[in-house]
């Protein structure tokens, strides 16, 4: 059997054949044919674009010179020993075949990383790269998984996932740098010239975990980018530093804005006037001098969400909870230091918002005690509008505590099918039940024609029942 020899094709009509074939994919054959295959490189027949794309392509990887790269240093041996086996049984099971609902599943992950970094033990080998896998999408579960994936997790981290090590510090007893956000600042700076519009709004997206005072400088010199998306982060991000230099300018104009009238042996009266103007230097600092009507209550918005909230209390004098309460009438404020109070995580404010509005925004920010209180004392009010309990449930921390956990079950249990409180009762609040409250889920029994509040009572069984299979699996260490 003899065989053709190759024919020789001048790469230069090669090249033009491709820039060829490239137009007319881009455009559509309709408006410009495929082109005429190249002589010797394939067969007649083989002229649709689809055809030449495919061969084009087989070029492209058969062309390559392969490179010599780096050998990868192997895996260093792990330090702490691997899950008990009926720990690794569990984990296996909710990465592979979760018999629980997804968000479940993952508060149940949660709580395996976190009873694993308890009693001493490290991730099984073989499990990495999926519990990786997840933790690329949860970035909640990082630090968790940081505590047990040990020297081989954080090698195989650094090579196929190395910005999981954004949210991993090196050693617990490393003392942490005076300035941890410098790495991520320098790298930002070091590709901002060159970058589009798109791209530096990325950019600074990337510098939002970990934000502090020392990326302020950075900051105020991008207010004057020439990209109104890019000036706009810029200054909600600044919103977010109360010691920044764009929050002290808001401070300074929202003062003249509340209005305050003293009463002989009484608080004073407050209000709070929208701003009737702004100037360029407000512009910069991001408030948009065009619009309509509506414009004024924007601008204050902004002033209010960019200001310290110690500027209240230094105009008026008085206590977060008695501004508060003077102002619970004026929706556009109420709203606004909602906002900015969730964002500087300030416990004193959200326990004023919280007593006057009666929502259940902050109450995630409240000490335990008071979180646990409000929640009870919401739910066994039986409002007719269970959203800002609900609301305060999600946020609350995983699982709640055993007389909140009681109170759910209970208040489940006598809910009928059209009731709001079980249609908003999601799969985030089915996982806030831990296994200590188990034996009195299994008292309840709803009547039979409540078929949602005993469905949702049996799924938050099977929570807590594997809940208590991962506290089991997990005995303490002997010390050796």
């Amino acid at each position: 059997m003899t065989s053709t020899p190759p024919t020789a094709v001048d790469p230069g009509t090669v090249s033009r054949w491709a820039a060829a074939l490239r137009a007319s994919a881009l455009v559509g054959t309709s408006r410009r044919a495929a082109g005429v295959l190249p002589s010797g490189l394939a067969p007649a027949d083989h002229a649709s674009l689809l055809d030449q794309a495919a061969l084009l392509d087989v070029l492209g990887r058969a062309g390559a010179t392969p490179t010599a790269g780096e050998p990868v240093a192997p895996a260093p041996a792990n330090r702490l020993p691997e899950a008990p086996a009926a720990a690794v049984q569990l984990l296996t099971l909710l990465l592979r075949q979760s018999p629980l609902t997804a968000g479940a599943r993952d508060a149940q992950l949660d709580r395996w990383l976190e009873r694993c970094a308890a009693a001493g033990y490290g991730l099984p080998a073989d499990l990495l790269p999926e519990v990786v896998a997840m933790a690329r999408q949860r970035r909640a579960m990082r630090a968790a998984l940081a505590r047990v994936w040990d020297a081989r997790g954080r090698w195989y981290a650094e090579m196929f996932a190395p910005y999981l090590l954004l949210d991993a510090p090196d050693d617990a007893d490393e003392v942490a740098p005076p300035d941890p956000h410098a790495a991520v600042r320098a790298a930002v700076a070091a590709s901002w010239e060159h970058a589009t519009a798109k791209e530096r709004v990325r950019l600074l997206e990337a510098m939002l975990a970990g934000l502090s005072i020392a990326d302020e400088p950075f900051l105020e010199e991008v207010l004057d980018d020439r990209a109104k998306t890019v000036r706009a982060l810029a200054a909600r991000l600044l919103t977010q530093l109360p010691d920044s230099r764009l929050a002290q300018r808001m401070g300074r104009r929202l003062t003249p804005l509340i209005r305050v009238t003293k009463r002989l042996l009484r608080d004073p009266l407050l209000a709070v006037d929208p701003p009737t103007s702004i100037d360029d230097a407000a512009a910069r600092d991001g408030l948009d001098k065009d619009g309509g009507n509506g414009q004024p209550v924007a601008w204050l918005r902004a002033i209010i969400a960019g200001a310290p909230l110690s500027t209240w209390t230094e105009a008026t004098g008085l206590p977060p909870e008695k501004i508060v309460k003077q102002l619970a009438g004026d929706q556009t404020v109420t709203t606004a230091l909602l906002s900015v109070v969730g964002l500087r995580r300030d416990t004193v404010w959200a326990a004023a918002l919280t007593a006057s509005s009666g929502r259940g925004d902050l109450v995630h920010l409240l000490p335990p005690e008071q979180q646990t209180r409000w929640m009870i004392d919401t739910l066994r009010s039986a409002p007719a509008n269970p959203l800002p309990f609900l609301r305060a449930a999600r946020e609350a921390p995983q699982p709640w505590p055993t007389a909140l956990a009681t109170a759910v079950a209970d208040r489940i249990a006598r809910s009928a099918d059209g009731d709001p409180f079980l249609l908003g009762f999601d799969e985030r609040l089915q996982s806030g039940f831990g296994p200590e409250v188990a034996a009195h889920l299994d008292r309840l029994n709803p009547p039979e024609d409540h078929a949602r509040a005993r469905r949702i009572l049996a799924i938050v069984r099977q929570n807590t029942a594997f809940a208590r299979s991962i506290d089991d699996a997990f005995p303490p260490r002997r010390n050796p």
